[in-house]
């Protein structure tokens, strides 16, 4: 309990410095009191290799606001990732490639990229996959993971 009314004072105190800091007319103010620092729960730690799961925790956490979501997302660029799941569905880009969205359970469906047509095509609904690949440049907030495959069982 102690702990929520010294977060709540914190944000509220935050809060307050923000608002003057950002007024015309607002003074520098002297204070002696510690300066408080947030830490971000440690689910947004970064893991060696990815999960969806993992990701799905961080980025549907409601105690997050959007821009440490956003972050947490800029962070996890390029990491590895390591998936396993069922085909959803193959969808050609437009630069000739193709999409295997895999549905993985307990997470949201993702998508792969830079799967071979040869691969793709042979690709049914349904068919478990399974790999390892890079966190996509292409992943933000409130869309799919995506991931650029390295490695691709099927």
């Amino acid at each position: 309990m102690n702990n929520k009314i010294t977060r709540k004072f914190t944000l509220t105190l935050i809060i307050l410095v923000l608002v003057l800091a950002c007024s015309s007319t607002a003074q520098p103010i002297a204070t002696n009191a510690p300066v408080n620092t947030v830490e971000i729960s440690s689910s947004t730690a970064t893991p060696s290799v990815l999960t969806c799961e993992q990701v799905q925790a961080v980025t549907y956490d409601n105690k997050l606001t959007s821009a440490q979501v956003d972050a947490y997302i800029e962070s996890i660029k390029g990491k590895q990732f390591q998936f396993s799941g069922v085909v959803d569905d193959v969808l050609p880009t437009l630069a000739g490639e193709y999409q295997v969205f895999v549905d993985i359970k307990s997470c949201n469906r993702i998508y792969l990229l830079g799967i071979p047509k040869e691969v793709a095509l042979t690709l049914n609904k349904g068919q478990p996959v399974s790999g390892t690949g890079t966190v996509s440049q292409e992943f933000q907030r409130n869309l799919k993971i995506s991931v650029n495959v390295t490695e691709f069982n099927h």
